[in-house]
């Protein structure tokens, strides 16, 4: 974390006044400014006097398919108060009293607060320097995505399968006092469809809801799904559960609040064994023509362009493609070219030859920032974790990259001042340059970037992919 940055964090009372509307632009002599755009991904806003979070979709029972536990760092220099409340879907909240302290991560198994079939957490703390994620592990693999920042009234899924042997489940979160009505729509490969048992989904205010699309939605190879929350507020989450030879693994993911005209992927790779696939949703009422930018790391490749029919979801298979060419590392921007804006994920199965092996999905970052947070990650002999950094810029970025170690913001060494090209890329693997077991890190640019986290097991299936928490500016005024 760079000086600039704590300052920043040591602005605490003064951002949040600013952020909360509390300061009127008489009392600053400025000019009144638009109000700063609601983010499209997980954010932290270190001034914040308090910070919610929100996590949803795993188990929390022995032997579950998804175990949970929420992971909570602070970045700053002061330690963080709050409190972790687990909500079953069958049975009584529980909360539990956390500090953590500066510079370092907690860890809060959901099972040990209140075991359920499957379970969400709401995290309060007080303060604003905290980026909170939820792992999930299984025998089928691991997967570790960002928590939810703040409720939105839409979610999309670009990717999901019922096909025979996967489970596609949608968490329906409800962590706020008021009741939430949900319906919820799906594009798939034989049409759009909107079952009748999916509409008008309740969510009592507090409560958990686990929906099983396969229920209605049967038996197919890919599903896109929309919630439209038409009262109250919700949090969405998917959880994959698949078990189909060549396809097997565990992923959960947060929802996409909105459509976008530019989604992200810092990372990607066509090998044997791996497959890489882009899934593109339209869910508006008019078509849509979006391109694949494609940044290699050696030469450059024509866009990859499509056609997304309206209320559809396109997969492209980055294997076969001629431009990328096998084993060479490479970055995507997916772009809307005409037409509405979309949602996009990428999907990798890695099987034999490949020495990895799972599941992973990832939706795509919503924008680069020049501040990021990862709270999850780990190093060691049975885990290989890796940081890919993407530079969408015009001129060279430097980036450094520091770890949470138990009240020490710990410089990685040799991952200081590291230039990233102008549309260019780099990764690092973690265990070339530390090794800890809760390897929370934050990353710090000259420009703006963009950051990805992958995770694989050594000696089992996991593949957990996850774009890092974007750390928020301070909001500007004009003079």
């Amino acid at each position: 974390m760079t000086d600039r940055l704590r300052r920043r964090l040591s602005l605490g009372v003064i951002t949040s006044l600013l952020v909360a509307g509390t300061l009127t632009a008489s009392l600053l002599h400025a000019s009144p400014a638009a109000a700063p755009p609601v983010p499209a991904m997980p954010t932290a806003v270190p001034g914040a006097l308090t910070s919610s979070w929100y996590c949803a979709g795993a188990t929390a029972r022995s032997g579950g398919l998804a175990d949970g536990s929420v992971v909570i760092a602070d970045t700053g220099a002061a330690p963080l108060a709050g409190t972790v409340t687990v909500v079953p879907n069958d049975g009584h909240p529980a909360s539990r009293n956390v500090s953590i302290g500066p510079w370092s991560r907690g860890v809060v198994h959901e099972a040990d607060v209140a075991p359920g079939p499957f379970v969400a957490a709401t995290v309060v703390l007080h303060g604003g320097t905290a980026v909170v994620e939820q792992e999930v592990s299984g025998p089928m693999g691991t997967s570790a995505v960002p928590c939810a920042s703040r409720p939105y009234d839409r979610w999309y899924f670009a990717a999901g399968t019922t096909s025979q042997g996967a489970s596609l489940l949608v968490g329906l979160f409800n962590p706020f006092p008021q009741d939430a009505i949900a319906d919820l729509s799906f594009a798939t490969d034989a049409g759009p469809a909107a079952p009748a048992p999916f509409q008008g989904m309740y969510v009592p205010a507090g409560q958990l809801l686990m929906v099983d699309i396969g229920q209605h939605v049967i038996d197919q190879p890919v599903v896109a799904t929309t919630v439209n929350v038409r009262v109250g507020r919700l949090i969405a989450t998917k959880l994959q559960i698949d078990t189909r030879k060549g396809h097997s693994g565990t992923t959960l993911v947060l929802g996409a609040p909105r459509t976008l005209p530019r989604w992200y992927f810092p990372d990607g790779l066509v090998a044997a064994g791996v497959t890489e696939t882009y899934y593109l949703y339209n869910p508006a009422t008019s078509d849509s023509r979006v391109a694949l930018d494609l940044s290699l790391s050696q030469g450059v490749a024509e866009p990859i362009v499509t056609d997304v029919p309206a209320g559809s979801v396109v997969a492209v298979t980055a294997n076969g493609q001629p431009r990328i060419p096998p084993g060479d590392p490479h970055a995507v921007v997916v772009r809307a070219l005409a037409g509405p804006p979309v949602v996009a994920e990428r999907v990798v199965t890695a099987v034999a030859p490949s020495p990895r092996r799972g599941l992973g999905e990832l939706v795509g970052a919503a924008g680069p920032a020049r501040h990021w947070v990862l709270a999850s990650g780990s190093t060691g002999s049975s885990v290989d974790e890796w940081l890919v950094v993407m530079n969408p810029g015009a001129a060279p970025a430097e980036v450094s990259v520091s770890a949470l170690a138990d009240g020490q913001l710990l410089p990685v060494d040799g991952l200081q001042g590291v230039v990233v090209p102008p549309d260019g890329r780099a990764s690092f693997r973690l265990g070339d340059h530390v090794q800890r077991p809760d390897l929370a890190l934050t990353v710090d640019a000259s420009g703006e970037v963009v950051v990805e986290r992958d995770v694989y097991q050594v000696n089992g299936p996991g593949l957990a992919l996850a774009a890092a928490v974007p750390v928020a500016e301070p909001p500007s005024f004009g003079g």
